[in-house]
This record gives structure tokens, sequence and C-alpha cells, in this order.
């Protein structure tokens, strides 16, 4: 350790104690952090939906699209609406995360799998409605508990667990 010891060094002696150096967390989601989902972060929506459009033709073989990073400060009322996903994609479910873990956005046949319907009122979320619903009182696509949905997404396998 003296090779370490420099001029500006301050030496502290731990008399015969241990040190470690600390661990923060800083509060991460294993699993949308590590998967290599696809990047969909953007600094517009425009740039987002290109992200997302260019994410179903990457992922043309799963059952789910998935995808992370999305800015919910772009969309009015930080709430992106499941229409947007559906004109891209209709057909497979779509699940892009938001950048913190803690909110999906998801389209209208996600909703259909994981039957939230407009009647639907309490979800996986005892404390609040896990879905944003339009005037009409039909889910909108952004859960605030993601877990419905990501309960019936797949499990990651393969090449989305390549990073992991």
């Amino acid at each position: 350790m003296a090779a370490w010891i420099g001029g500006g060094t301050k030496v502290i002696d731990l008399e015969g104690k241990m040190l470690l150096p600390g661990f923060g967390d800083a509060h991460l989601h294993p699993y949308t952090n590590s998967v290599a989902l696809c990047d969909v972060s953007g600094d517009t929506v425009k740039e987002t939906l290109a992200k997302f459009r260019q994410c179903a033709k990457d992922q043309k073989d799963s059952e789910w699209v998935q995808g992370h990073g999305r800015d919910q400060s772009l969309f009015e009322g930080g709430n992106p609406d499941k229409a947007l996903l559906d004109k891209i994609l209709s057909d497979r479910p779509a699940l892009p995360f938001e950048a913190s873990g803690h909110d999906a956005w998801v389209n209208s046949r996600a909703l259909e799998i994981a039957g939230i319907r407009s009647l639907t009122t309490s979800l996986s979320c005892p404390t609040t409605k896990a879905a944003t619903r339009s005037w009409t009182s039909s889910p909108k696509g952004p859960p605030s508990s993601p877990g419905r949905t990501e309960d019936r997404s797949p499990k990651p396998s393969g090449a989305h667990t390549s990073i992991a």
C-alpha cells in the first residue's frame, strides 16, 4: 500500500479494523435494465415511434415486441396513447418500458392478452388504478403498474438474455 501513498494522501490508521467499499443501490430494475430489449429512447415522440417501428422489424420473429428507454415527458400528460403503438403494430403485443422501468406502454393487443378491458377497474396494483383511461373509460395503454401485461409477456431467453 505504501506505493499508493503520495503527498496529498490522507492516511487513517484503522487500528486493525476492516474497511470495505460501499455498494450503493441506485434502484435498478434488473429485468428491464439487463435484458437485451430494443432501445426506444428518443428526443421527440416522432423519434421514439421510429425507434419502436425499427424494434418491431428487428423482433419480427418474437411473440411480443419489447423495448426500453421511453421518455414519458415527451408525451402529453406523460401518458402515451395505445393508438400510437397500434398504428405501428396491431397484430402482436407491444411492451416498451419507460426508462425507469416503472411503467410500460402497451398496445391494444397486449391489453387484450392481459384481459384489460374498458370495465376493468382494479388490476395488479391494489392502491392505484393500474391503467390510465381515456374519457371513454377505455384503457389508453400505459398501466401505472406494468405487472399485468408483463406477467403475460414471454420470459427472457435466447437473444433477450445475451447481455444479462
